[in-house]
């Protein structure tokens, strides 16, 4: 069983790798893991190339600063493109 870690490279996904796991990453790159960025790219595509079969969603923007300044940015990640990838994982299922 394959598993992705969206969110490999943050505070808490750094915590995980295990074998058959791959971890994704977009601005803290990590050795052989996963270039995803949420916003631009479908997770179905990463799910069929790596055959991956369970999704762990660690993937957020949770800097407190950037998400006061930014508050529409950290809804649309944190929130918007959340569920757009939740409803997609649904749809492969």
């Amino acid at each position: 069983m394959n598993t992705l870690i969206l969110g490999g490279s943050g505070r808490i996904g750094s915590y995980f790798y295990k074998k058959n796991q791959y971890l994704s990453y977009r601005k803290n790159k990590i050795n052989k893991g996963i270039y995803f960025d949420l916003t631009k790219q479908k997770i179905s595509k990463i799910i069929k190339k790596f055959n991956i079969n369970k999704v762990v969603f660690l993937s957020a923007v949770s800097d407190t600063d950037f998400c006061y300044k930014n508050s529409k940015k950290t809804f649309f990640i944190n929130c918007t493109k959340t569920q757009s990838i939740l409803e997609e994982l649904i749809k492969l299922d």
